[in-house]
Formats: C-alpha cells, structure tokens, sequence
C-alpha cells in the first residue's frame, strides 16, 4: 500500500466523497441519508418560518401606522381595506375578525354584550394566529432530539467496520488484538437497536 505523504488534505490521500460513499455499508448509507433528509426537512421548515414571522412582523408593523388615523375617526371600513392588503400580519387578522364581530352583533344585543362578542372573537383568532406560527415546531423537537442518536449510531457502525476490517487483516497478529474491541461495539450496537 502507498504511503500517503499528503495526509493533511482530503484529496491528497484520494479521500473524495464518492470514495468515503463507496467504502462504507449499507448500514452507514441509510443513517447518511436519514440524516440527510433530516437536514433538508429542518431546513425547510427554518427557511418556511422565518419568511412567515418576517413577513407577519412587516404587515403588522404597516398595519398599524396605517390604520392609525382611521381607527381615531372610526372609519371601520377603511380598516378592514387596509386589513386585506396585510393578511399575514397577526395584528390585521385579530382586529379585522373583532370589529366584523362587533358589527354582524345582532341589534337585540346590549353594547357590552357586542364587545364581548368581539373579544371572544379577538382571543379565537389570536388562538388560531399563534398555532400557525408554532407550525413545523413539533417536528424541529423531534429531529432535534433524535438527530445525535442517529448520528451516534452511525459512528458505531462505522468503528465497528473499521474493527472488522481491521480484523481481517492479513497480519494475524495485530487483527486478533483489535477483535475484543471490534466485539465490544458488537455489544453496543445491539444495545442500541
């Protein structure tokens, strides 16, 4: 075997990608690409959150210095126009869903019973808002959680590899010394599956 005299960068030795994909097992295939898809998922549901707080924080923001004057002279459809020009702002939606609340109140309705049939509609719609915004968060927990196990089991497949590899070795003496070891994480892989 030549020896390699340029050990510190990857293509020197003939370390590419397509030869580490090459030497490794089934095994350590499906963890790389399980990890993989889990990479790509987390990514998704990163980019697909902040574009969605980003853009709920700017309507928001726009919504209310738009509304502003005519919250104060009480012009309630020139706030519900400028509401549907900022539908994926959070404070549009709440206010939008109160005010249609306090005006379809039936007119046998007291006004405080009005207003609460607006704030019932305010909390709804705040409700259903914040579950949005928390949508993808359950699965970013799970792979979270389970990502360093996986990775984990994939480094034991691989020294496990290694050992054997190491194991059947021409030189008898040097593979039966790395067997024990090659057996102990025999041990720990099958505790972990």
């Amino acid at each position: 075997m030549p020896v390699c005299l340029n050990s510190w960068q990857a293509y020197g030795c003939g370390w590419t990608l397509e030869y580490l994909w090459r030497s490794t097992d089934w095994l350590i295939r499906g963890d790389l690409a399980l990890l993989s898809l889990m990479l790509v998922n987390t990514a998704d549901i990163v980019c697909h959150r902040f574009y969605r707080y980003r853009e709920a924080r700017k309507q928001s923001c726009a919504f209310v210095r738009d509304t502003a004057s005519a919250l104060r002279e009480g012009d309630f459809g020139e706030v519900t126009k400028i509401a549907e020009r900022n539908r994926l702002g959070h404070v549009a939606n709440v206010v939008t869903a109160g005010l249609a609340a306090f005006a379809s109140a039936p007119p046998q309705f007291t006004d405080g019973e009005a207003i609460d049939a607006a704030e019932r509609a305010f909390q709804r719609h705040r409700q259903k808002f914040a579950a949005e915004l928390r949508l993808g968060l359950g699965t970013l927990t799970t792979i979270a959680s389970t990502a360093p196990f996986i990775g984990l089991l994939g480094t034991v497949f691989g020294i496990f590899g290694a050992s054997r590899g190491v194991a059947m070795q021409k030189d008898a003496g040097e593979g039966v010394g790395r067997l024990g070891p090659s057996r102990t994480f025999a041990v720990e892989h099958s505790g972990f599956s």
